[in-house]
């Protein structure tokens, strides 16, 4: 092992380490019982990063697969855009703001927003047969009208027809969020473990990157899944969050510049 490897080995344990030991301070300490209870102030900011996010996702997407179209670049693609545009409506759906008190729009979307992630993350680094990788990238663009109007059908019904997302949380018993968020968790556990194998392969600094972001985004998980709204250990995933989507996407967006230049 190098010793710039050694370097980012120990840069990236002290980064997850440091957000895990603040979740486990913080329930064994009397802030646990601390709520933050600002619904204007997560609607506005969550709303707005989001957008944000989700607008750079879209351009540099565009750019990385008019450079080079590959089933990594177009899952990941796909990954981040699809997480930031859930998001959008999880801030949207702050309790109190357009919609009234706890809601199904606000819980779901969250939920939806890291699953997406961490299914396309996951598909990014996952030795698929060439010949599934090439399919899909035949059928690309069918497949993204496709996403956009379960994603559109998914608002439509979350916001203004929100029984169907009630009953499937009430069948149930409340515990489906927790299962998929657990499948998101291992998810991401997969993604990081398999870019941190080929970063340690081929030293490519891109891969320690999007294995960092990958265990933040598990962090991230853990969280919003088990921790009540408005409590620090709440907050703290949307913190985790913005970490990982910012380090993934501002690392992919500085590879292709230089590769461009």
């Amino acid at each position: 092992m190098t010793s710039q490897t050694t370097r980012t080995t120990l840069l990236a344990i002290l980064t997850l380490l440091l957000p895990a030991a603040l979740l486990i301070y913080v329930r064994q300490s009397a802030l646990s019982e601390t709520l933050w209870t600002l619904p204007l102030f997560h609607f506005y900011i969550v709303t707005f990063t989001s957008f944000v996010a989700l607008i750079a996702a879209i351009f540099i997407g565009v750019g990385v697969l008019e450079q080079k179209l590959t089933f990594r670049n177009y899952t990941l693609t796909l990954a981040f855009g699809g997480m930031a545009a859930f998001f959008v409506l999880h801030g949207l759906a702050t309790p109190g703001i357009l919609l009234p008190g706890p809601n199904q729009a606000v819980v779901w979307s969250a939920t939806l927003s890291l699953f997406c992630g961490a299914f396309f993350f996951a598909a990014s680094i996952m030795p698929l047969p060439q010949r599934w990788q090439e399919k899909v990238l035949q059928h690309g663009t069918n497949l993204r009208r496709l996403l956009i109007v379960l994603y559109l059908l998914y608002a439509l019904i979350a916001f203004f027809y929100p029984q169907p997302l009630a009953s499937i949380s009430a069948a149930g018993g409340g515990n489906l969020p927790r299962l998929i968020a657990s499948i998101s968790i291992a998810l991401y556990a997969f993604s990081a473990w398999r870019y941190w194998q080929s970063y340690l392969a081929e030293q490519r600094a891109l891969h320690s990157h999007l294995a960092l972001a990958a265990a933040l985004l598990a962090e991230a998980q853990i969280s919003m899944t088990w921790y009540a709204p408005w409590q620090i250990n709440w907050w703290l995933y949307h913190f985790l969050m913005l970490t990982g989507y910012s380090l993934a996407v501002f690392s992919i967006a500085r590879e292709y510049e230089s590769v461009r230049a």
